[in-house]
């Protein structure tokens, strides 16, 4: 059903896209506010490709938590949208859904240092958290649909949902273990350092998020 529903959705999408300009309303802001998540999203994945030095990683993380926040807190403002303008959507979802399994993807590189460094637990609290702020934006979003498009919002919605889950049992106690007490004792010095960088690292998962 999904393979034959979102290619349809996507032609329906482009001649849309062709057949009328975008209007000026609720629509303008919630595409608004995941162009700003994109963004956030592509500065972090900059950020995490270079992650020698551990402030812009932050910044960059802590600029995507706030993308997520403040645009649920605007898409929760504006009223619902029609059919039509749900449809607009498909585009942008799709970018956001491809950028955060990409950022997922690096994070799960960077695991093995997230357990020699004994961070397991700070980072799965991190996604926890992060998963939280993302779900908000993809409730909120949801909220302005109308009932007839909501089938396409949950197939869009679905891989989101994935990636978010698969991102917090990669980091799950099962299979993020820390590093034995006398490992993480010897690494005592690094650790101030290694904790600015799990947060940033924790934030790719929004990524994937993002998400709508």
């Amino acid at each position: 059903m999904k393979l034959s529903v979102i290619p349809l959705c996507l032609a329906v999408e482009a001649l849309a896209h062709d057949a009328f300009p975008l209007p000026k309303r609720d629509l303008a802001t919630i595409t608004d506010v995941l162009d700003n998540v994109k963004a956030s999203i592509r500065k972090l994945d900059t950020a995490v490709s270079t992650a020698s030095d551990p402030g812009p990683l932050l910044l960059a993380s802590n600029g995507l938590i706030s993308a997520l926040k403040t645009g649920a807190s605007r898409v929760n403002g504006t009223t619902p949208i029609d059919f039509l303008d749900s449809v607009r959507l498909i585009r942008p979802v799709h970018e956001l859904t491809a950028l955060g399994q990409g950022l997922t993807g690096n994070l799960k590189s960077m695991k093995a240092k997230v357990k020699k460094l004994g961070l397991c637990d700070v980072t799965l609290l991190q996604i926890t958290t992060i998963n939280t702020r993302a779900q908000d934006l993809i409730n909120a979003v949801d909220g302005k649909i109308p009932p007839e498009a909501q089938e396409i919002s949950r197939h869009l919605t679905s891989d989101l949902t994935k990636v978010l889950r698969q991102s917090k049992e990669e980091f799950s106690g099962q299979n993020c273990t820390m590093a034995s007490d006398a490992a993480v004792s010897s690494r005592s010095a690094s650790l101030s350092d290694g904790r600015s960088i799990i947060v940033g690292f924790a934030a790719v998962l929004f990524a994937s998020a993002i998400l709508i």
